[in-house]
This record gives C-alpha cells, structure tokens and sequence, in this order.
C-alpha cells in the first residue's frame, strides 16, 4: 500500500525504455551487493545495496522529485526497492526489466 499516495509511472520499464528516458537529472540506483558491483556496474550508477536500504534512505531525500532508475542482477530486487521507495513518497522510482545478467556492462548510462 502507498499510504494514498500513487504513481501514474509504471513500476518496471525495460532498458530500450530507460535509454529513451533517462536524463542528466535522474538518479540510477544499482541494488545488488557490493561484490556485485565491483565486478561490473552502469557507469554513473550509485551502489546502493538492498540490504542497506534503511540506513542509507536519507541520501535519497534530494531525489524525492525527480525519476530514479534502479537495476540489479535479475529485475526480482529492484523491483521491490522501487515498490518500496513508492510507499515512502519517492513516486518516479522505477525498476529496470531484466536486470544487469540480461543487458550487462556492454550497455552505458545515459
């Protein structure tokens, strides 16, 4: 539940979406551990890992407004912190289909 509040923006987009989407002004979130990361991430990607999420929810403050893009391994974890975040008001967060073992380091940021 959102605590009434909701999103017009889908909750997942794929990658070819993403690309078309994703500006200057977005955050792009990478949710996977930190092993996960240091093998292979987006460039400009923030690690933000899931297992961290709550003590590390104020850096996201300054981003309530503004579209945040959030992939991990598969698409399972980002989907749920992008439902997460939606329940606490940061309503453009979106999860990335497929996940960084589909679209992989041959793929930039915006």
């Amino acid at each position: 539940m959102s605590h009434g509040i909701s999103s017009n923006v889908q909750i997942e987009l794929s990658y070819d979406e993403y690309q078309s989407v994703c500006t200057k002004n977005s955050l792009l979130l990478d949710c996977r551990t930190v092993e996960e990361y240091e093998e292979g991430h987006l460039k400009g990607a923030l690690m933000f890992p899931l297992q961290h999420v709550t003590v590390r929810l104020e850096e996201l403050e300054p981003f309530r407004n503004v579209s945040i893009y959030i992939y991990c391994k598969s698409g399972n974890r980002s989907c749920t912190l992008a439902r997460y975040l939606r329940t606490l008001g940061f309503l453009k967060s979106q999860s990335i289909c497929g996940g960084y073992e589909k679209w992989g380091e041959a793929n930039t940021s915006c």
